[in-house]
């Protein structure tokens, strides 16, 4: 059988909580739908996921008043030691970035001070992910989904550390919403 042959829906319901092929037919499920049925796929991933542990949330921060061409940074606790992240959105014209930890996104700081990035980060250096987004209420479907994992003193942990820069002609407060998969 064809990979694209897969029932995803009944391969969902034949695994147990336990079995690690459950967050990815959850994602695959995900991935493979779009428009109008996003929403009746979300429903069942969230009613599959409240048996299976797996948990649809939403992640949202926002920046204080954030002047033209300036950034801010700071944390935000996701909930579960690990997640996908499916979609992200902001109110405004901005560029985020998500980071590991602190220390990454300090040393990001270092090689890489002036935002927007024309450069890429340096492989393993705990940046999960950056975004532009072009328009006010953008959204970007990440695929494949990124997976967000924070790491405080070498330990796993719930947080993640961002960077938000302004590229509005005036002075905002930038809401962001992640749309995730938690699993851990």
């Amino acid at each position: 059988m064809a990979r694209n042959d897969i029932n995803i829906p009944s391969l969902i319901s034949t695994l147990r909580r336990d079995d690690p092929r459950l967050h990815q037919a959850l994602m695959e499920l995900h991935r493979r739908t779009s428009g109008d049925n996003q929403t009746l796929v979300d429903t069942i991933i969230e009613q599959v996921g409240e048996d299976s542990g797996a948990l649809i949330t939403n992640a949202a921060f926002a920046t204080a008043a954030l002047v033209t061409g300036t950034q801010e940074t700071s944390s935000i606790n996701i909930g579960k030691l690990a997640s996908n992240l499916m979609t992200i959105t902001a109110d405004f014209k901005c560029y985020v970035i998500l980071y590991t930890s602190e220390a990454a996104l300090q040393a990001d700081e270092l090689l890489r001070p002036d935002l927007p990035a024309s450069d890429d980060p340096v492989p393993g250096a705990g940046v999960l992910g950056e975004f532009r987004f072009e328009l006010p209420g953008d959204i970007i479907e990440v695929s494949p989904p990124v997976l967000l994992y924070g790491v405080d003193a070498e330990a796993p942990s719930p947080i993640l550390w961002y960077r938000i820069f302004n590229e509005e002609l005036t002075t905002v407060n930038i809401s962001v919403t992640m749309r995730i998969l938690a699993f851990l």
